[in-house]
């Protein structure tokens, strides 16, 4: 049994034990229900106090990571509506395809967007990334980040979905 399989093997042991309490988007309809059946079992309780403490941090640190994507294509979003409303008074689109570096740079920030949103969805499958935003959601709380909503719109599923065996 090669790492790899060993490491697949133990988080499929972990969400077994813990599926009971891992959420996708369906939570968002139905949150309170949810949330009352786990309040009225203990066993529930203590398995979400334990995976809490134990996952918290690194929930939070995937949710900074899909927040750290949007906020990347906000920034893009923002340059390119600058560069067209004529911010930059030297620089129009067209100018800055026109000069190699300025297409090379214009390339770069497009291919490193898509790189990112193709990694998310080959290395995150999308099961994945909805119960960690809800993870996040129900142990930081939906008003820690001002970008929640657009957040919970960038991990949602695509369809896409990454076979290793058939890669080999």
């Amino acid at each position: 049994m090669t790492e790899e399989q060993l490491a697949d093997a133990v988080m499929r042991q972990e969400f077994k034990k813990n599926e009971k309490i891992l959420f996708d988007f369906t939570y968002l309809d139905n949150s309170d229900a949810l949330d009352d059946v786990i309040q009225n079992n203990i066993e529930l309780i203590e398995l979400d106090e334990n995976f809490k403490e134990s996952y918290q941090e690194i929930v939070v640190r995937f949710f900074d990571l899909f927040e750290s994507i949007y906020v990347y294509y906000e920034d893009l979003r923002r340059f390119l509506d600058n560069v067209h409303q004529e911010h930059y008074i030297d620089h129009t689109i067209e100018n800055i395809l026109l000069n190699s570096e300025g297409k090379c740079l214009m390339l770069e920030i497009f291919y490193l967007y898509g790189v990112m949103l193709l990694l998310m969805d080959r290395l995150i499958p999308s099961i994945a990334r909805e119960r960690l935003v809800i993870c996040y959601s129900r142990y930081v709380g939906q008003n820690a980040s001002d970008l929640y909503t657009k957040v919970v719109k960038l991990v949602r599923g695509t369809g896409y979905y990454y076979d290793k065996e058939s890669r080999k």
